[in-house]
């Protein structure tokens, strides 16, 4: 047994021995002048960027946005008088609930004197006589700017309700603008973690309030809903469709709203530059109103126009 144990311990040695000559021999060959094995060189393919000759399709095009949104309390409603006045009674306190047409406030009004029936005679001095100012909404009374003593005056709020609705408001990239010139036909509003998508009338669209420049669609969450201001959202937003027409890539037209220039493949090969006429777009296609038929030959990528083509080559004339 013991002889045994020393023969494969003998045995173990001798292998690393030859392991280590093999690698010693290896690198004191390789560093003095002898050949070293070549690296595996490997291929990158060269991608094609040719442009390539395709055929105007037939198609349907479903303009949709997508819209990152958040979702918003509806303003207060104010309560303007078209009186002026002084207030004598505050019929409801801040929090209380109220419906359309009730009674919120009460001010007493002095009617402008009456001109006299006789030349000569004193204008009559007419009586002062309670109005009432109404909730020009149903909801909760936000905020009650009257007192009891204080004037009111026509057009300044006296007080506002809070209707408890709230909206989803979304504002739409440059890039995207033109795809919004038409109403949209359809939202639909999902909220991050929360209820499934569900349909949200439109509102507004077109610019946004405030002193910067932007396009704004806002859509009215149902009450059915249950949601909280600040909750984030995707907007999708059918703005048109276009059924069995001319389609082509967006990347084989120069423009994309209104009017774009394609190059035309002959049946010579021969190529033409032709402006066309746009219709919608989907973000990849874009439906073809005139210029170009189904079956027509064009070019894959767009033509460029000269005059954004970048810094002019040496010795090019201009």
């Amino acid at each position: 047994m013991a002889l045994g144990i020393t023969g494969n311990r003998a045995g173990k040695a001798a292998i690393l021995l030859a392991v280590g000559a093999v690698v010693f021999g290896t690198g004191y060959l390789a560093n003095n002048g002898a050949a070293a094995p070549e690296p595996v060189a490997e291929e990158v393919p060269v991608p094609d960027l040719a442009p390539k000759t395709i055929k105007v399709a037939q198609g349907t095009i479903v303009a949709r946005l997508v819209l990152k949104a958040a979702v918003a309390a509806d303003p207060a409603v104010p309560a303007r008088p078209e009186k002026a006045g002084t207030v004598t009674k505050v019929l409801v306190k801040k929090g209380q609930r109220v419906n359309k047409g009730e009674a919120v406030v009460a001010f007493e009004h002095t009617p402008e004197p009456k001109a006299p029936a006789k030349e000569g005679a004193k204008p009559e001095q007419p009586r002062p006589v309670t109005l009432y100012l109404a909730a020009p909404a149903a909801g909760k009374v936000k905020e009650i700017q009257a007192h009891v003593g204080s004037p009111v005056s026509p057009g300044e709020a006296a007080f506002s309700v809070d209707r408890e609705r709230f909206r989803a408001v979304a504002e739409v990239e440059t890039k995207d603008i033109y795809r919004l010139y038409n109403k949209p036909r359809g939202i639909k509003l999902k909220i991050d973690h929360g209820p499934a998508p569900f349909s949200c009338p439109l509102i507004s669209y077109g610019a946004g309030g405030g002193e910067e420049a932007k396009v704004e669609v806002v859509c009215r969450i149902p009450d059915s809903r249950k949601v909280f201001p600040g909750l984030p959202a995707e907007m999708s937003v059918l703005t048109d469709r276009a059924k069995d027409v001319p389609v082509v890539p967006l990347a084989a037209v120069l423009g994309q709203a209104d009017t774009g220039w394609v190059t035309v493949v002959g049946e010579s090969g021969e190529r033409t530059r032709r402006e066309v006429e746009l219709g919608l777009n989907d973000g990849k296609r874009v439906e073809i109103k005139s210029g170009l038929e189904v079956g027509e030959k064009i070019l894959d990528l767009a033509p460029e126009d000269a005059a954004f083509a970048g810094p002019e080559k040496k010795g090019e004339r201009p």
